[in-house]
């Protein structure tokens, strides 16, 4: 059991990575058109 817990944290991990990246990307894109 511990160990997929282990799992799961690391997808947890994974998983705000990869929503920080899209949002940083939304927001400069969204910036670049407000520049424009």
């Amino acid at each position: 059991n511990n160990n997929d817990d282990d799992d799961d944290d690391d997808d947890d991990y994974y998983y705000y990575y990869y929503y920080y990246y899209y949002y940083y990307y939304y927001y400069y894109y969204y910036d670049y058109d407000y520049y424009d």
